[in-house]
């Protein structure tokens, strides 16, 4: 039922990417259980101090692991959308610098 739910999620949402935050909301509370995620900041410690993270089987690895093929490819997605953007604001930069550049060349040479 969850996997459904998420499922129609994700795929709704890989080209605009609104439902982010309920996205991220599901990795940072249910993301353990559901997927086996666990945050950078745990792992971290983890390793510092050589211990072990207690893993508690409430869903099957086989479940976990469609999870995390499904959450893996939604962040494929955002991060495509996400360069794709960076890239537009940059050349818009860009773009904008070279306006302003002319009109300032334009102005100085009328006075």
């Amino acid at each position: 039922m969850m996997m459904n739910i998420l499922g129609n999620i994700v795929s709704s949402d890989k080209d605009n990417h609104v439902y982010i935050q309920v996205i991220l909301s599901f990795c940072r509370h249910c993301g353990e259980d559901f997927a086996g995620i666990i945050s950078r900041k745990q792992r971290v410690l983890l390793e510092k101090h050589n211990a072990v993270y207690p893993r508690f089987d409430v869903i099957p690895k086989g479940v976990q692991a469609t999870f995390h093929q499904l959450l893996l490819g939604y962040y494929k997605s955002l991060s495509k959308h996400l360069l794709h953007d960076h890239k537009e604001v940059q050349n818009k930069e860009r773009h904008n610098r070279h306006i302003l550049l002319v009109s300032l060349m334009i102005l100085f040479l009328k006075l």
